[in-house]
């Protein structure tokens, strides 16, 4: 291995252990609470290293959020070479989500903030290019489902594709957030599973999109 080989295979561990400490301090004390000076500290590094890889907080809160992503769409693309037709598949594109979510909650959460609160970042940044180029690889992904739904007769063709996914993406995020918190008083004082909901909602959900 030659100089240039080896002094980017350490600059790349270096960034990956950068990116493992912003992890423990977002997930600790949240986007708002956080500083590129805590993370340093708990990379134990100086505030000037960690600058030479990461130039701002929402750098570093984005860099996390892909490393989440990259979770979340291997999860999602296991399930669905399991799947063999449309319905399996939307099925277990669902199932994966949520699987995400009782796995890894704290990359959940981090995705879940990075989609509902606005961020500093220069929309041509490559970690800003990046999530938007991941993200409408997974979105064609689901449309394309959709699609072939309609083609096979499952889903109704007058809906939307676009907006169907959407909806879908955006009602489960929000369910899946939302629970997390309320569960246990569901539990307790209305006897709700999140199991038993997830279960009405996908019959709500499937009842809404298939072809009668």
């Amino acid at each position: 291995m030659g100089i240039t080989e080896r002094r980017e295979r350490d600059r790349e561990r270096r960034k990956n252990e950068i990116i493992d400490a912003a992890e423990i301090v977002f997930f600790k004390n949240e986007f708002e609470n956080s500083s590129v000076e805590k993370v340093a500290e708990e990379a134990e590094l100086s505030k000037a290293t960690l600058y030479l890889y990461f130039k701002s907080k929402e750098e570093l809160y984005y860099a996390v959020c892909q490393r989440a992503e990259g979770k979340l769409y291997e999860q999602v693309d296991k399930a669905i070479k399991k799947a063999d037709n449309t319905s399996t598949k939307i099925k277990a594109f669902l199932d994966a989500f949520v699987e995400f979510q009782q796995k890894h909650p704290d990359h959940f959460n981090a995705l879940f903030y990075l989609q509902t609160h606005p961020f500093n970042l220069d929309p041509n940044h490559e970690l800003a290019i990046e999530n938007r180029r991941r993200d409408q690889k997974y979105l064609n992904h689901w449309i394309e489902l959709i699609e072939q739904g309609k083609k096979d007769g499952l889903i109704r063709e007058s809906l939307n594709p676009i907006h169907t996914v959407l909806l879908i993406w955006m009602q489960l995020s929000a369910f899946l957030k939302i629970m997390s918190v309320i569960q246990p008083h569901l539990e307790k004082d209305l006897g709700c599973s999140k199991n038993k909901l997830l279960e009405e909602y996908y019959s709500i959900l499937f009842h809404g999109i298939n072809k009668d």
